[in-house]
């Protein structure tokens, strides 16, 4: 029975990054619409809800469109009449995989199991591949994501901070002092985590951008590069006498294929010579 092809991050099943995605971003909506708000005076609430609800509001439409978007190749995606001017514009080559007509810039993902336009990576909060259909919502939902965390660090902070040195203008509003520290903090620490990840996530495709690389190509090079390291490990830990028989080895394979091509070449001589 052959793979299935995922076309979207919606597609079950769903992945257990993205629902994790969604338990945190409705953890802070609640924290932020239910324990907050109700704490803050009129004015504060309303200059606190425009912030905090634009930069959610960004965030929900952005994760949702990135995986809902097909990043499949342009060959794949495209109606037979386009893939002659396609072809002229970005080439073609045959993927070894899937065995499919695709781009020259595609790559196979293999969590997905089909060729991805101009792939970067298979991200797992939003269950799907990040190419290039769908791979500036990416960046953006990133940087939409760092403000709205920020807020809700900075809320965190200034009501923490409020709340223990002006606990009396909250007891009114506040039926359990320990619950609601306890829920700030946890928010906190929450928000911290995914303001670090982030971040790193922020910095690494800048990165890569500057360099003129996808994440798959970073990937491939650290790869490249560890295994060269291996390699050149192995060949200092060897004795001179191994060296030398390997290079020797080496030599007599080199001979063996140019002899063989020699033998080649005379033969055809001789069948273009044959009457």
């Amino acid at each position: 029975m052959s793979k299935t092809i995922r076309k979207t991050g919606f597609q079950l099943p769903l992945n257990s990054y993205q629902i994790g995605s969604w338990v945190i971003n409705l953890f802070n909506l609640l924290m932020s619409s239910v324990i907050y708000m109700p704490t803050l005076p009129l004015g504060s609430q309303i200059a606190y809800g425009i912030l905090y609800y634009i930069t959610e509001l960004a965030v929900v439409i952005l994760a949702a469109v990135a995986t809902a978007i097909d990043p499949s190749d342009i060959f794949l995606r495209s109606k037979s009449k386009d893939k002659d001017h396609i072809e002229c514009e970005i080439g073609q080559s045959i993927c070894t995989i899937c065995n499919s007509t695709v781009g020259n810039l595609s790559k196979h993902c293999g969590v997905c199991n089909k060729c991805v336009d101009q792939f970067d990576h298979h991200c797992k909060w939003l269950n799907n591949c990040i190419g290039l259909p769908n791979y500036s919502i990416f960046i953006s939902l990133l940087w939409c994501l760092e403000i709205n965390t920020l807020l809700l660090i900075i809320f965190a902070i200034i009501l923490f901070s409020e709340f223990n040195n002006h606990r009396s203008n909250y007891s009114d509003r506040v039926d359990n002092h320990e619950v609601y520290l306890a829920f700030t903090v946890l928010t906190f620490i929450v928000n911290i985590l995914v303001l670090v990840g982030n971040t790193y996530l922020i910095t690494f495709h800048s990165y890569i951008k500057c360099k003129g690389m996808s994440t798959f190509d970073f990937i491939l090079m650290r790869r490249e590069k560890k295994e060269k390291e291996e390699k050149k490990k192995k060949n200092e830990a060897k004795t001179p006498s191994e060296n030398s028989l390997s290079n020797e080895n080496e030599n007599k394979k080199k001979k063996k294929v140019k002899d063989r091509e020699n033998q080649e070449e005379i033969i055809m001589g001789y069948e273009d010579k044959s009457p």
